[in-house]
């Protein structure tokens, strides 16, 4: 991958956290429309998922040759019981460490570490860097939840 595309990618990894914490505390001052996520779930939201989805697959890659991946749903999890009571400080504290340890795992990577693939039911075969794009698609719809209130 060239350099300037892996520092883009990395650099828009590392301003997610702001964003969400801006948009978030934005979204506070709102009221949760009917059916949606008050916004400290969305932020829990956003941190499960990079610790037990996007985290262990970019460590599978590294070391799993093509690991296959099915489209990740906690159908029974409680989002609002578990993180609603939860201070969105807090909260922004987690996400930021989730997403270091993402970008750490990222920066260790030299070129074939890049290149490593992984295949998603959805997605279809994906390198590191279509599961990084697909972590900032991910990241983005929830910012545009949050922002859109």
């Amino acid at each position: 991958m060239h350099y300037d595309a892996k520092a883009e990618l990395l650099s828009r990894l590392e301003a997610v956290p702001h964003a969400v914490g801006a948009a978030a505390s934005l979204a506070l001052t709102r009221p949760t429309p009917d059916g949606e996520w008050p916004p400290v779930v969305i932020v829990g939201h956003l941190l499960r998922v990079d610790e037990s989805v996007w985290l262990p697959r970019l460590v599978e890659m590294a070391v799993v040759e093509n690991p296959h991946w099915q489209w990740w749903e906690e159908p029974d999890f409680d989002w609002v019981g578990t993180y609603g009571h939860r201070p969105l400080a807090e909260l922004l504290i987690e996400l930021r460490a989730a997403r270091a340890s993402i970008l750490d795992q990222l920066r260790r990577l030299d070129a074939g570490g890049w290149a490593r693939v992984g295949t998603h039911d959805t997605f279809g075969l994906v390198d590191v860097q279509g599961l990084v794009r697909e972590v900032l698609v991910h990241d983005g719809q929830h910012v545009h939840q949050l922002t859109s209130r």
